[in-house]
């Protein structure tokens, strides 16, 4: 993946009015898609995973805001970006995916 070239990342879309402002996972689409970082299609994005967790994160009142150095790799943009919300990516099948960290088991205490 090449360096980002812009100071900062917004998330996308851009607009002040989007619900998916602040969205840490949106900001890393922003990374993977735009022309100063991954350059990535939508085709080579697991974009409904993504949006699940983007949704789930929300839900949780998780809010983000990012600066990146121009001197980052997109691909250390992206680590960063997608870390706050418990989340990692990888690339399988020439493909972006992500995976979020998340509790899948209830306890129950015995008194």
């Amino acid at each position: 993946m090449g360096g980002v070239s812009l100071t900062q990342v917004l998330a996308w879309p851009t607009s002040r009015h989007s619900p998916n402002r602040g969205s840490s996972i949106w900001a890393a689409m922003d990374i993977l898609r735009a022309s100063y970082g991954a350059k990535l299609t939508d085709a080579q994005i697991d974009i409904a995973t993504a949006r699940a967790i983007a949704v789930q994160a929300n839900r949780q009142g998780e809010y983000f805001d990012f600066i990146a150095e121009s001197s980052q790799s997109a691909g250390e943009a992206l680590t960063r970006c997608v870390e706050v919300c418990r989340t990692i990516w990888y690339q399988r099948a020439g493909k972006i995916r992500f995976n979020r960290d998340e509790d899948k088991t209830s306890y129950a205490l015995a008194i």
